[in-house]
């Protein structure tokens, strides 16, 4: 989200009598803001909605008059907090131009208007833009504005061409078979598109986005602001099962004896790890692997084989499995089999050896495409 960048971290240091000035206290001010910035850009996926910020219509004379914006915390790409303590009515925008959708963004004050050197609690600006592409460096987006009508249309009559003084408002979508108009149509423009073709689908598209456009702006419902998360770092933990205790059981798969009977065959042993206390979210990446003397000379009825793999991988935990198969070993000059009853012999001599399975989780973060350079910091004036 952040591309770093370097900077100067200050410490302030006073000695008993000295006397300071207004401006020694907002450079300390300024400072530890900073710090925290950086930390939230470094640990936090910290742009978005943290909580409140709700946008709600305020009725008018006709339609939409203002938007209501609820108490609220935000943060932008820079890490800044974004607070609203009181609740605040916005004026709905005055365009220059018509536009299909204006978007309604929380950002920090600018510099020169109690900017970055300001010690102010809310330091919020709620304005309007109309760009077609909001980017994380605008601010944070907390609702739209629609000002387009639209009505179905098969197809757009061959004889019908938009006049010039129309053609930024009513445009044709032969892709989804629409026809919009951006604004409040006037019973001028309703007269002079009717008389642009003859045909009655025609006609009936425009009386109906005439009808709609009298209701317009509205706020468009499926709108949905970008949530801060909490941690946003990748997750790690790791811990290990108690050496010479690990709770082990067999490892069971089936075998068709025959094409016809199925019978329960013990391949390996296998412990279930639990990793709840991680606080994992999403599945992560493990890795596992067997701790403690695995070889004994005095033991030849039993030959353990380091064959470990995970299964079940899970927020929750996972399974770490070794494979036991039969082996047969040259001894002197006999050959002895080992590994014939593994599944009995292999706990005592994993409390013996002090046999422990350590681990590591490791959750990657979503990379997102979108980079926030670094802010304008304007020197404070005494």
């Amino acid at each position: 989200m952040f591309t770093s960048a370097e900077f100067d971290v200050e410490r302030f240091r006073y000695w008993q009598g000295q006397k300071l000035k207004s401006r020694d206290f907002r450079d300390q001010s300024r400072v530890e803001a900073e710090l925290r910035w950086w930390h939230n850009r470094a640990l936090h996926n910290s742009y978005g909605v943290r909580s409140g910020l709700r946008v709600t219509a305020v009725a008018g004379v006709a339609g939409i008059g203002a938007v209501r914006v609820d108490c609220g915390v935000a943060y932008d790409c820079y890490g800044r907090e974004l607070i609203l303590q009181t609740v605040r009515e916005v004026p709905l925008p005055v365009l220059n131009r018509p536009a299909a959708r204006v978007t309604l963004i929380a950002r920090y004050r600018q510099a020169g208007k109690q900017g970055m050197c300001s010690s102010a609690i809310e330091d919020l600006e709620l304005t309007w833009i109309s760009l077609a592409r909001i980017d994380v460096t605008d601010g944070v987006p907390l609702a739209q504005l629609s000002y387009e009508s639209k009505a179905p249309l098969d197809a757009l009559p061959n004889d019908v061409v938009f006049p010039p003084s129309l053609a930024e408002k009513i445009s044709y979508d032969a892709k989804n078979k629409l026809l919009i108009f951006v604004g409040s149509m006037t019973a001028a423009e309703r007269d002079e598109l009717l008389g642009l073709s003859a045909d009655t689908d025609f006609q009936g598209a425009i009386e109906k986005l005439f009808e709609q456009s009298q209701h317009v702006p509205f706020l468009v419902q499926d709108f949905t602001s970008p949530a801060s998360r909490a941690l946003a770092r990748p997750r790690v933990a790791s811990g290990a099962t108690v050496p010479g205790d690990t709770p082990w059981e067999p490892w069971i798969e089936s075998a068709i004896l025959f094409r016809e009977r199925e019978i329960p065959i013990a391949v390996g042993m296998q412990v279930s790890i639990d990793t709840t206390s991680a606080g994992f979210t999403e599945e992560p990446c493990y890795f596992a692997w067997l701790e403690g003397t695995l070889w004994s000379k005095t033991n030849v009825e039993f030959f353990p084989v380091p064959l470990g793999h995970i299964d079940s991988e899970a927020t929750s935990g996972f399974r770490f499995r070794l494979w036991m198969p039969n082996l047969v070993m040259l001894l002197g000059s006999r050959l002895r089999a080992a590994n014939r009853n593994f599944d009995e012999e292999f706990i005592n001599f994993a409390r013996e050896q002090n046999l422990s399975v350590c681990w590591i989780g490791i959750q990657p973060m979503a990379i997102l495409a979108e980079t926030c350079a670094d802010p304008d910091i304007s020197a404070c004036e005494e």
